[in-house]
């Protein structure tokens, strides 16, 4: 059966939501249904894939901002991935992320959480390990501290105080104002404003399970504000839980007690276009260049296996990617399967332990080099559902 691949309109809705009920989480449907049909809704921003006129699978695309180091690039979060009972295996979800592609032609990298292993299938990786979280015992806001439900006209103030603990990340998803504006509206999270003695706070809470709330991006100027933010996000839950921030020196979540509960997961991430990033990320290879004394080649040749650049390299700055012949086993170039590059470019291992772990890493005489470009990366990233 042929499939045809489409913009999802407010028609599709009841279809939409009966799979969103039974493969994803009934409290979704009300979340699904604002973005699909309300006053913020984008064409496009939702994909069906229809086959003999059924809705059968699904997806929305969610623009946002990738950070890396000194420098920004457009990204795209995915989320409301669903395939119709009995259309699994026909590669519909694969034919629905080409089009999203296509839609949003300018991101250069694709983030998403879920579904175990399904991802990898289709060139994402498990990059950037999701923080840490810790049970907490419930707690109400400090004396001298107020709380508030943000709104449209925080949006502002929002992306400052995230600012504040994304600035000391060296890669950040972050929302958009844009994208602010849908996720403040939502039924199924409650993003709150604290005022008090030590400046703003803020912090989401997914409130749509009744066992508890999940606490997240939470920023704040001291314990007594996380303490008030995280209060009010989840007021009215006797259980909850919260999420660090990893590039929070502070700690602030840390300090709030309670039991610490490791992450064994971790944000799917894919690079689109290979050439197109390490463009882009010209800037920072030019920036930890020269704070590793290293002299500069003339130029830096990086094998994928199945594709090939060298960068060229003039007065310590790096240039545009120029594409060359595999060639893997040269002794000029540095090997990176096509596997490992989000976790080359954005993850938290770095080029040391990646070269360590993976026998396909070939640096020959280039491995300070490649160590010097390639550090490990302390991520921090929004995505539009709870971690």
């Amino acid at each position: 059966m042929s499939h045809v691949i489409r913009p999802a309109t407010a028609s599709d809705l009841d279809a939409i939501g009966e799979v969103i009920a039974e493969q994803l989480e009934p409290e979704d449907v009300p979340e699904a249904a604002y973005t699909l049909e309300g006053p913020l809704a984008r064409p496009g921003d939702w994909l069906v894939a229809e086959v003999d006129g059924e809705v059968a699978a699904f997806c929305l695309g969610c623009p946002c901002s990738a950070r890396v180091g000194s420098v920004t690039m457009p990204a795209l979060n995915i989320e409301f991935v669903a395939t119709k009972k009995g259309f699994e295996g026909r590669g519909l979800q694969r034919a629905l992320f080409a089009a999203l592609s296509e839609v949003f032609p300018d991101a250069l990298l694709h983030m998403i959480t879920g579904i175990a292993y399904f991802y990898r299938r289709l060139g994402y990786e498990y990059a950037i390990p999701v923080p840490d979280r810790w049970s907490l015992p419930t707690f109400g806001v400090p004396d001298g501290w107020s709380v508030r439900t943000a709104d449209a006209g925080d949006i502002a103030q929002l992306m400052a105080l995230q600012a504040r603990v994304q600035d000391r990340a060296d890669v950040a998803f972050t929302h958009t104002a844009d994208q602010w504006a849908w996720l403040l509206p939502s039924p199924n999270y409650r993003t709150v404003i604290a005022e008090g003695p030590d400046g703003p706070a803020m912090a989401r809470a997914y409130t749509a399970d009744a066992d508890r709330a999940w606490v997240f991006e939470v920023s704040a100027p001291s314990p007594d504000g996380a303490r008030a933010a995280v209060a009010g996000a989840a007021e009215g839950f006797e259980r909850v839980d919260v999420y660090e921030r990893p590039a929070d020196r502070d700690d602030i979540v840390g300090t709030l007690g309670g039991d610490r509960h490791k992450s064994s997961y971790a944000y799917y991430l894919k690079v689109l276009d290979i050439a197109a990033v390490l463009s882009e990320l010209g800037p920072e290879l030019t920036r930890r260049l020269a704070a590793s004394g290293i002299e500069a080649p003339e130029s830096l040749k990086l094998d994928f296996y199945t594709s090939a650049f060298e960068i060229p390299i003039s007065d310590g700055e790096f240039g545009d990617p120029q594409v060359i012949d595999h060639a893997t086993y040269a002794a000029d170039r540095i090997a990176v399967p096509p596997d490992l590059v989000a976790h080359l470019l954005l993850g938290p291992l770095g080029a040391e332990v990646l070269d360590e772990r993976h026998p396909d890493i070939r640096t020959r005489e280039r491995g300070s080099l490649f160590r010097a470009l390639f550090p490990p990366l302390v991520g921090d990233l929004h995505s539009w559902i709870v971690p």
